[in-house]
């Protein structure tokens, strides 16, 4: 596990040559800048399938925003964890802050404060800003418990990340924001529909005019998509005002498995800066992750225990922020308690570990586990239960 990074030191590191494909070219709206004679183009990057076999991995086109809740360490802090692209011939430097959303847009959470910026210098396209650096953004205590809770009660929620570049001007700002949601993600089978609410919001001080953008990939075959309000509409907005829109995805016919669609209704000023924006997730995906280990152990305080799970979901991929949990019984089953597990390591994709520790209980207690790993679009994967006393002197491992 990492221990938390300090503010004015965060973690960059090149991502590897699976994420330079051209993958803005995929959007309707969107442009990508190679070839062109910009100097800065910073923005928010996309992350491709890096879970699926063989030469799918590097064919597989983008999916999702590049933003990942993953660095839950043992200070019990959230990190977050953006791709920051740069498509000029120049370096940029840009300012990065996160923002919680809940389902209708309001800001519950900002990090970093506004008296410690977060600036970060990213290279020419040349020079790694294509595919771009992966930034760690580190959190609080309370940003981790504020995510937990709402994941525990499947409460909508976005992350917006924004790099405001500093300097110069940006080429395209329409990049700049990235929009990533949670708990909103579905599902799609063989002649049915999935829908999404989406909330647009002016959670400034003045009012906006903007125009809605919806960028997608190609819709795979035998699927469609209605939006409302449709795409170019004007609209208008008094601060704190909201706009309310639907996402309606439907298969004609029999869906491949694996086939997916992630969407992102934007709303641009005239400057094509993001107002606000959000993103819905559809997979034909019927399949659970894939448990490959699961064990309890000792834990380091006397009366507790140690549990490491590690789980692979080549599709939709592992749920980031609450993918892995624990569920288990101190009375022969009539209650039951439950506890997310602390992301390790992976990528949610390719096989991912979490952990945590549970206890201290009274000695002599009996206790009854099992592991739950969840996709994205809510498939979910069981351990066999496993029955133990307190205190534990040995490692179990769990089947599955």
């Amino acid at each position: 596990m990492r221990a938390r990074q300090p503010l004015s030191k965060c973690f960059v590191r090149l991502v590897g040559s699976l994420l330079a494909f051209p993958i803005a070219l995929l959007y309707s709206g969107a442009s990508f800048s190679s070839g062109r004679n910009i100097d800065v183009d910073l923005g928010v990057g996309d992350a491709p399938g890096l879970g699926q076999p063989g030469i799918m991995a590097m064919t597989r086109p983008a999916e999702r925003p590049a933003i990942l809740v993953a660095w839950r360490n043992t200070q019990l802090t959230l990190e977050v964890e953006v791709l920051v692209i740069n498509q000029g011939t120049k370096p940029g430097k840009g300012r990065l802050r996160v923002e919680v959303l809940d389902g209708q847009h309001n800001v519950l959470a900002k990090q970093p404060s506004e008296t410690q910026p977060f600036v970060v210098s990213i290279p020419p396209a040349s020079g790694g800003g294509v595919p771009g650096i992966t930034i760690q953004i580190p959190g609080t205590y309370n940003l981790n418990k504020m995510l937990d809770q709402l994941d525990r009660a499947q409460d909508p929620y976005c992350l917006r990340v924004t790099v405001e570049t500093l300097e110069v001007v940006d080429a395209d700002r329409s990049n700049n924001t990235g929009i990533k949601c949670y708990n909103t993600s579905a599902k799609l089978v063989s002649g049915d529909s999935a829908h999404h609410r989406f909330y647009l919001r002016n959670a400034g001080t003045e009012p906006v005019e903007g125009t809605l953008v919806v960028k997608r990939p190609e819709l795979p075959e035998g699927w469609t998509l209605q939006v409302e309000p449709s795409p170019g509409t004007k609209i208008k907005l008094d601060p704190g005002k909201f706009i309310i829109g639907m996402l309606l995805v439907r298969s004609e016919g029999k869906v491949v498995e694996g086939d997916s669609l992630d969407i992102r209704p934007l709303l641009l000023d005239r400057s094509r800066n993001v107002i606000d924006g959000s993103e819905f997730y559809v997979a034909a995906d019927s399949t659970p992750p894939q448990i490959t280990r699961a064990f309890v152990a000792p834990g380091k305080d006397p009366n507790t225990v140690y549990l490491v799970a590690r789980s692979v979901d080549s599709v939709s991929g592992v749920a980031e922020a609450s993918g892995a949990s624990v569920e288990w019984s101190t009375d022969a089953g009539f209650t039951q308690n439950r506890r997310t597990l602390t992301y390790q390591d992976g990528n949610f994709l390719a096989p991912t570990g979490f952990d945590t520790d549970l206890g201290p209980f009274a000695p002599n207690t009996e206790v009854r586990l099992t592991f739950v790993v969840r996709d994205v679009v809510g498939n979910a994967a069981h351990t066999k239960e496993v029955t133990f006393r307190i205190p534990l002197t040995d490692v179990i491992e769990v089947k599955f």
